[in-house]
């Protein structure tokens, strides 16, 4: 893994946002949001998926007011998905 990891294998390419809705479809409302926080989590792209630090992910988006809860997965061997629950 050490090796792989030096060579860039774990290196994330891709950030996957879901938005997960209950009731309403409101992804007119929360598409300026959503496209605001992609952009963010973009910035992630590059950084090894073993080194990423999830617990300041963590911190970031619970600070986020129109987020009620939110899942952070890796999905191996270059894909953050971050799936988020408004309230």
């Amino acid at each position: 893994l050490y090796k792989l990891n030096q060579n860039h294998f774990f290196d994330i390419q891709r950030v996957e946002l879901n938005l997960e809705q209950r009731g309403l479809d409101q992804s007119r409302f929360y598409a300026p949001l959503k496209a605001e926080l992609q952009k963010k989590l973009n910035q992630q792209i590059g950084v090894s998926l073993i080194e990423i630090s999830v617990s300041d992910l963590n911190q970031e988006l619970k600070k986020i007011v129109w987020i009620e809860n939110f899942h952070i997965h890796r999905i191996w061997p270059r894909t953050l998905k971050v799936s988020i629950y408004p309230e």
